[in-house]
């Protein structure tokens, strides 16, 4: 019963598009303070380099998720091949 329940919230697009857009403001709050971290930092320099390109990747994968639930709850009936150049 309680499985049934969340399997219905987690699966659910609008939960799904409120947790993915939370979650790159979230990224987005690290990666910027990265960046000032990476400009005053004096050593480890590259570790830095590597954590801002991690997030700015997965915040990329993030945004194509925003678009694809966005288009499935907003937009259904955009052309598939547009939706599919925007999310490559």
């Amino acid at each position: 019963m309680i499985w049934n329940y969340i399997e219905s919230t987690i699966g659910n697009y609008p939960f799904l598009l409120v947790a993915i857009t939370l979650s790159l403001v979230f990224k987005l709050f690290i990666f910027s303070n990265t960046i000032k971290k990476l400009l005053h930092a004096t050593t480890r320099v590259r570790l830095w380099i590597l954590l801002a390109v991690i997030l700015f990747a997965n915040m990329v994968s993030d945004v194509t998720w925003i678009i694809k639930l966005s288009t499935l709850l907003f937009i259904p009936t955009i052309d598939y091949r547009i939706m599919l150049f925007i999310i490559r």
